[in-house]
């Protein structure tokens, strides 16, 4: 499994730092901040495309008619099926 920590710090800060309205257009606002593209499906959701160093870049956007109401992205691959996942996680979250 890779994770692209980095990305997800960088993420993190950003969102933290961003001028969060709560409107529909933050969601372009915040993918443009970020490097990000989305793509609206409907007035309720959109598929968002992340430049994260990972090989699943995808990732949602729902609105509730008009505000963002969640982002949500994989900062992770996919674990092969062989690995234990507990094990695998861990060396993440080890300080």
């Amino acid at each position: 499994m890779h994770a692209d920590i980095e990305g997800a710090v960088r993420t993190a800060r950003l969102a933290a730092r961003f001028d969060w309205t709560w409107d529909s257009e933050d969601l372009e606002r915040f993918c443009a901040a970020a490097g990000w593209q989305a793509l609206r499906r409907s007035d309720t959701a959109a598929t968002l495309t992340t430049n994260l160093d990972i090989n699943r870049r995808s990732g949602d956007a729902y609105l509730s008619w008009g505000p963002l109401d969640t982002i949500d992205i994989w900062v992770t691959d996919v674990a092969d099926p062989d690995t234990d996942i507990p094990e695998v996680m861990a060396e993440y979250w080890v300080s």
